[in-house]
């Protein structure tokens, strides 16, 4: 079922960054993806809203299953900052919304036992 997930992760970035950017899996479940914002930096979280919204309804409708992602986005004016900058932005990001999800579930679970 992972590697389908993967499959899914992969296809949807991929549909919604062809007109006007770049997207991957540079590892493991760790996906890349980049854009550049004619519209405004909105659009990224927007769009980043969009590609969790479409795998979670992807996943539940293909192999019936709740997938979970975890994202960070990080965004530049004009030029002067490396790859390696974003990234690193993106990255702290993404593990800051990953604990941030984790504490929910927990609150959730913790609501539960306490209502049984």
């Amino acid at each position: 079922i992972g590697d389908k997930v993967l499959e899914i992760v992969g296809q949807t970035l991929a549909e919604n960054f062809r007109a006007d950017g770049l997207a991957g899996r540079i590892g493991g479940d760790e996906f890349c993806a980049f854009a550049c914002a004619r519209e405004g930096c909105e659009c990224f979280e927007e769009r980043a809203e969009s590609v969790i919204s479409e795998v979670k309804e992807r996943t539940y409708n293909l192999l019936k299953i709740e997938a979970t992602m975890s994202v960070g986005t990080a965004k530049v004016q004009s030029g002067g900052v490396s790859y390696l900058k974003l990234f690193l932005n993106a990255d702290q990001k993404m593990y800051g919304s990953k604990r941030s999800q984790q504490n929910e579930q927990q609150d959730v679970y913790e609501r539960q036992a306490v209502s049984v």
